[in-house]
């Protein structure tokens, strides 16, 4: 009977445990999903006051005052800022630079993080630049991974955001960093297939991100847990590094599907 007893607590005891941390994984991966999402609404004014312009008519001026009218501090915690992408053919990319120092940055370059003969995806303007200067005219498009994002938000006309990357503006902080990006399509063109999509992307609204800082006080939030987050290569986020050795007696494994990337939570 003493036995029976014992097994029964325990059986209990671990059922109880199972239902409260099946419980918690559930608000911790819509928290997750909530943090991230709240960048689209940023991400879609900026496509549209970039669009109101035109993308051809834009200017650095005109982008530096719409991000000046953003509260990006207190309305996108763990933002570096919002900027725009410019899709340049690489048959095109001697007048794009004249076009660019003549729009007040005499001195842009373009940069790239490997070699390659595609089209460039120039990051053309980025603010608050104080925080971004070392990331305007960097091709993401000469990065495998960053290229693949973009590719794919512009095939699908929806945000995607990158597997975990060392920004080249917080290289201190190496694979803490996602780009969140939205396409923006020539005017007047058919998107009714996933190939026009990407032939008609001219652009894209993004944001440089510090993950940390989009999942800051997640623990708090859920209980004192450890959130360990994942991909294939290794884990990019820990929540709590306190608890996280205890998490092996109660833990829960998931996949997560976060704005285009898979990840294991």
């Amino acid at each position: 009977m003493t036995f029976l007893s014992a097994w029964v607590l325990d059986y209990h005891n671990k059922h109880t445990i199972k239902i409260y941390t099946d419980g918690l994984a559930d608000k911790t991966e819509t928290l997750i999903k909530e943090r991230f999402q709240q960048f689209e609404y940023g991400l879609r004014s900026t496509r549209g006051a970039i669009a109101s312009v035109g993308v051809d008519k834009l200017s650095r001026e005109q982008f530096e005052r719409y991000t000046n009218s953003l509260d990006i501090n207190n309305e996108f915690p763990g933002a570096l800022g919002f900027g725009f992408i410019r899709r340049v053919p690489a048959s095109e990319e001697a007048r794009f630079l004249a076009d660019a120092r003549q729009d007040g940055a005499p001195g842009f370059t373009i940069r790239t993080l490997d070699p390659h003969d595609e089209d460039r995806f120039v990051i053309q303007y980025i603010y608050p630049i104080y925080k971004n200067r070392q990331a305007e005219g960097l091709d993401i498009g000469s990065e495998a991974n960053r290229r693949s994002a973009a590719l794919a938000a512009a095939r699908d006309d929806r945000v995607y955001i990158t597997n975990p990357i060392t920004l080249v503006q917080a290289n201190k902080k190496a694979r803490r960093g996602v780009l969140i990006l939205l396409p923006i399509y020539s005017n007047n063109t058919l998107l009714n297939t996933p190939q026009a999509r990407k032939d008609a992307v001219v652009g894209w609204s993004y944001a440089p991100l510090i993950i940390d800082d989009v999942l800051t006080n997640l623990d708090a939030l859920t209980d004192n847990s450890a959130v360990i987050l994942s991909n294939k290569e290794d884990a990019f986020f820990t929540s709590n590094n306190t608890a996280a050795q205890f998490l092996d007696d109660s833990k829960v494994v998931r996949e997560v599907f976060v704005m285009g990337q898979h990840w294991k939570m």
